[in-house]
């Protein structure tokens, strides 16, 4: 499938491995070693046979990066690595960065932003004004602030409108964007001013813009530049639409929402969801996150989630990352913990799920569920899907065929030496299941039961219209 960025992998553990005293300095040559090093000793498809990966242009893809990658500057590191891993056309298989810096030197950056801003009548007017083609170019609300959207050269400039934040001032820099076919790279500032390199791709019909990092910015009419910023919602927290007649709209922008928020808002809705006979879920854009989706999925479960169980490639930080795991749920990881200690470079079984058993609820009455997916789901969207559909056959999917970002799962990230880049090499852990490569996902992405076109102008009302016929 095509290049497009997680929020956060699914799986992946955010209580990240700390980073032992090393030198401040980045070597990128020395950083490409390492995440050499850490695809041969951890990526489970370079060991599985059928997965299509050509040993002999990976090869030479290292030899090609190994000459160039010497002269690459610690701020270029991470865009030129991920890069390289781009080979295996995996959006589990990533690095990404968590640079410190002095006081001193975010108060230069912060200097020099504050020095460049544009007046913010000019950037509403321009963003206005805008005749160009660029779908990325508008207004956008973060969370805290409205921003502008707009070309500068060949580069793509956000900047900041209004904000929540007293510390910032309207006309700022908050990003800046290199657009090519597939997705968009740069350089995101923090609202403390700290710049750290960031990818992310527009979905949900040009609407919600998600970048790696669980950051999501909905774009927004010219007229809510008008609104009182408190009026806005969370871009990443879920919401439902009454459309009336018993059809609801649950829209979910990421499964990596803050997990007690979500609940809030699911348990507020219940009442709706009660009278609710054709329920919707948007998933549109969702990139991933975690499994939140099973605090709800059996609402609309007719029959038991068969057990399930893939495969793992034994290596050490994947020990650690399943010891981490067996704390919680030992019956289930410390087998897998087991067998990677007696069988350390090789595949071995996975963690065993057991089956989850659901009754038809007596609290709801859905006759109808959907779900809209669009090229932007992703992970643990794509885990909802299957598990959905798992446990409700009826479920119908409508849109665009997913990202296909499935077939290899349960995402661990390593710190790898990069001086004060804080550098780490994202990786799969797991198989979906036993037979992958077969029976995946990844080359295809998960293909809707009916096609929405990509010139229908309301898919809600496609799949309300859909149902009524």
């Amino acid at each position: 499938m095509h290049k497009i960025l997680l929020s956060w992998a699914f799986g992946l553990m955010l209580s990240l491995p700390a980073f032992s005293f090393q030198s401040e300095e980045c070597n990128c040559a020395t950083v490409f070693e390492e995440v050499v090093k850490g695809v041969e000793a951890n990526y489970l498809p370079l060991k599985l046979k059928g997965t299509g990966i050509n040993a002999g242009a990976y090869q030479k893809r290292i030899a090609n990066f190994r000459s160039s990658i010497q002269s690459v500057s610690p701020e270029k590191c991470s865009e030129s690595i991920q890069e390289f891993l781009n080979f295996f056309e995996d959006e589990h298989l990533f690095v990404f960065e968590q640079p410190e810096y002095t006081d001193d030197q975010l108060e230069g950056f912060k200097t020099k932003i504050k020095a460049s801003k544009i007046e913010k009548q000019q950037l509403i007017d321009d963003v206005l004004n805008y005749r160009g083609k660029e779908k990325l170019v508008g207004f956008y609300w973060d969370g805290t602030s409205t921003l502008a959207i707009l070309p500068k050269g060949d580069l793509l400039e956000v900047r900041i409108i209004e904000s929540t934040n007293e510390l910032v001032e309207s006309g700022e820099m908050k990003a800046s964007f290199k657009a090519t076919p597939e997705n968009y790279f740069g350089t995101y500032y923090a609202y403390n001013y700290a710049p750290r390199y960031i990818e992310g791709g527009l979905y949900k019909q040009y609407s919600l813009f998600s970048l790696n990092g669980g950051i999501r910015w909905k774009k927004i009419k010219p007229a809510d530049l008008k609104k009182d910023l408190a009026s806005f919602n969370d871009p990443t927290l879920p919401y439902f639409t009454d459309l009336s007649n018993g059809v609801t709209v649950f829209t979910i922008p990421s499964f990596s929402a803050d997990y007690q928020q979500f609940i809030s808002i699911l348990t507020e809705n219940v009442p709706l969801l009660q009278r609710t006979t054709d329920l919707i879920f948007d998933i549109r854009g969702n990139t991933g996150g975690n499994a939140i989706y099973f605090s709800f999925i059996d609402a609309y479960a007719k029959q038991n989630l068969r057990s399930s169980q893939g495969r793992v490639l034994a290596s050490e930080p994947t020990q650690v990352y399943f010891e981490r795991l067996a704390k919680n749920s030992p019956e289930i990881y410390q087998p897998v913990v087991n067998r990677i200690k007696e069988h350390m470079g090789e595949v071995v079984d996975g963690p065993a799920y057991p089956e989850r058993t659901y009754k038809p609820s007596t609290d709801f009455s859905f006759q109808k569920v959907a779900i809209l997916t669009d090229e932007g789901c992703m992970s643990a969207a794509e885990s909802f899907i299957i598990h959905s559909k798992a446990v409700n056959p009826n479920i119908q999917t409508f849109g665009k065929p997913t990202a296909g970002v499935i077939d290899y799962t349960s995402v661990n990230a390593i710190p790898i030496p990069s001086g004060k880049r804080n550098i780490y090499f994202g990786y799969p852990t797991s198989s979906l299941h036993m037979d992958i490569p077969k029976n995946g996902f990844n080359k295809t992405g998960i293909v809707p039961d009916i096609t929405i076109s990509k010139n229908e102008k309301d898919p809600i009302q496609f799949i309300v219209d859909f149902w009524k016929n």
